[in-house]
């Protein structure tokens, strides 16, 4: 059956090189121990994400983890988890590498005023501060350091879908990878999707990715245009602050570093049989299709 292969989430920003070796005859590893299957399950119609929160239409060649589901692939692929996570959505073939992981912030309502105010000049220069931050964490546990390349999309804001998109490229330990965000401003709060390719794969999986969230949808009582004003809460941040999280000193203060600060990172490819072992087969995790 199909593997998942690409895949790691990192505090800061971009890849992660898992170090798994192949076995030859001339040097063989000894036996890791398998994890626990992973419980993939097939891509259906809205498929929940949270609890009556959101949703999502997942055509067939798509599989998902539900809230439990992203913890395990997470702390599986060395990453700390903080509770925001709510899904994983993957392709089933082996040919295609790339996924996307969803996490709730609840915030409060974010304003849409700075749509035109978006510096990313100066916002790249924040973006380095934070992930050096999250570099210290990662040295702490040993894990490898993350550097910021620069831009692969530059922020920008579409006012008919209340999406705030941009995508960096990032490297670590000589290899590359690309985090595309977008953040979908919902009534209560923020739903980030953080979709993870290699250079390579970023075109077609971002078409992908884009086609994905035409089917994602906040149930009623959460959408953003269902905001009472007056009434419910409203955000600290705006626009800007959720590209940064905030900045240098006072983002690591605030605690915001863990909060909005994990970007999500692509970093085992073609690894074969490690990443096999890692992220388990769906056969194992017993999926089938799903009733309706």
């Amino acid at each position: 059956m199909h593997t998942i292969r690409g895949a790691a989430v990192l505090v800061g920003t971009i890849l992660l090189s898992l170090g798994f070796a192949l076995a030859s005859p001339a040097a063989v590893e000894p036996a890791q121990p398998e994890p626990q299957a992973l419980p993939w399950k097939l891509g259906t119609p809205a498929a929940p994400i949270g609890s009556d929160l959101a949703e999502i239409d997942l055509a067939e060649g798509l599989i998902y983890l539900d809230q439990a589901g992203t913890r395990q692939f997470l702390e599986l692929t060395q990453n700390p988890t903080s509770g925001t996570e709510m899904a994983v959505v993957a392709p089933a073939s082996d040919e295609q590498q790339w996924f996307m992981v969803f996490e709730w912030n609840e915030i409060g309502y974010v304003k849409d005023d700075e749509k035109d105010d978006l510096d990313a000049a100066a916002m790249l220069v924040s973006i380095r501060e934070a992930t050096a931050a999250g570099n210290e964490e990662r040295t702490k546990r040993g894990w490898p350091t993350m550097e910021i390349v620069g831009w692969q999309q530059e922020p920008h804001y579409d006012t008919a879908s209340n999406h705030l998109t941009w995508a960096i490229v990032g490297a670590s330990e000589g290899h590359q990878t690309i985090n595309r965000m977008t953040k979908l401003l919902g009534r209560k709060g923020v739903m980030t999707v953080t979709l993870v390719a290699a250079p390579e794969e970023i075109a077609t999986a971002s078409a992908q990715a884009d086609g994905l969230l035409g089917g994602y949808r906040f149930r009623p009582g959460n959408t953003y245009a269902e905001f009472l004003p007056g009434k419910d809460s409203v955000a600290e941040l705006g626009l800007k602050g959720l590209i940064l999280g905030g900045a240098g000193a006072a983002l690591i203060k605030s605690g915001l570093l863990g909060k909005f600060w994990k970007v999500i990172v692509a970093g085992v490819v073609g690894l074969g049989a490690g990443i096999s072992r890692l992220l388990g087969r769906k056969k194992d995790a017993g999926v089938g299709p799903t009733p309706t």
